[in-house]
């Protein structure tokens, strides 16, 4: 099954991020848009110790991911990279960016209710 970036769903559409997604068996794909420009809030804030506890793997399309762990240490994703992130983590962005993220459905329907409250309580 294919399926074009632009063909993808709508899921979070703000100033300052753009996510679509489609569901593939148990697992769920996000194309990500991030203008860097745009202030946002910790999006992880509310679950547990205000980390991501869902997996994902990814490649950066454009731009750059910072990716901060739990443990205080963080990483640089770049354009042509692909990663893993493991549990316990939250992205930050000092330039825009663009990736391609997959994440075990079960657990990602549960982040998203978070990020989606955060967004929506954002001034």
């Amino acid at each position: 099954m294919r399926v074009g970036t632009d063909e993808l769903n709508p899921s979070i559409d703000t100033e300052g991020l753009k996510v679509s997604s489609a569901v593939f068996g148990e697992m769920v794909v996000a194309y990500l848009q991030r203008n860097a420009a745009i202030e946002m809030p910790h999006l992880a804030k509310g679950l547990p110790d205000d980390v991501c506890p869902c997996p994902h793997w990814g490649y950066v399309v454009a731009g750059s991911i910072i990716i901060s762990y739990k443990d205080r240490t963080e990483e640089r994703v770049r354009a042509g990279d692909v990663f893993y992130c493991p549990p316990g983590h939250y992205y930050r962005y000092d330039e825009d960016a663009k990736a391609i993220e997959f994440s075990p459905l079960a657990q990602m329907a549960s982040v998203a209710q978070v990020i989606n409250r955060n967004l929506a309580e954002a001034p």
